[in-house]
């Protein structure tokens, strides 16, 4: 769904959108290639915006807070301890980071600057980065 900047029509402009917004109109698209309803296309748009909200408790929205609890412990190590020591182990195998963290981290500040409001410049803020950088995964023995 296109949105307008500065009085131009933007698909997927992430140079002025939220990340978390941007890749919902990508959600779109990729759901519609795959031949998904209209209702599925704008409900997975508004799990990857939602994901980014302090404010959506489990009991209102399931979905949006199973994928903010499941990027969280993958990005930043944040609730990690929650899953079982063998799904992490597998996880990693299957799975491994190889790097993710400083460009990932980059992106994010590059997304702070530009929109200082924005969810990623309130992560930046805090101690994200840094819980980013030293995230378990990335010491965790490759079995």
């Amino acid at each position: 769904m296109p949105v307008e900047v500065a009085g131009v029509r933007v698909p997927f402009g992430s140079h002025t959108l939220a990340f978390e917004e941007a890749g919902g109109h990508l959600a779109r698209v990729f759901t519609a290639g795959l031949g998904r309803p209209a209702e599925r296309r704008d409900r997975t748009a508004e799990l990857i915006v939602l994901h980014m909200r302090d404010d959506v408790a489990p009991e209102v929205d399931l979905e949006s807070r199973l994928l903010q609890v499941g990027t969280s412990a993958d990005v930043s190590g944040t609730g990690l301890g929650a899953f079982a020591p063998s799904f992490v182990d597998t996880l990693v195998v299957a799975y491994p980071r190889q790097g993710f963290a400083h460009p990932f981290v980059r992106l994010f500040k590059d997304q702070a600057e530009r929109e200082p409001g924005c969810a990623a410049a309130e992560l930046v803020a805090g101690e994200w980065a840094e819980r980013t950088f030293s995230h378990p995964l990335d010491k965790r023995r490759r079995v």
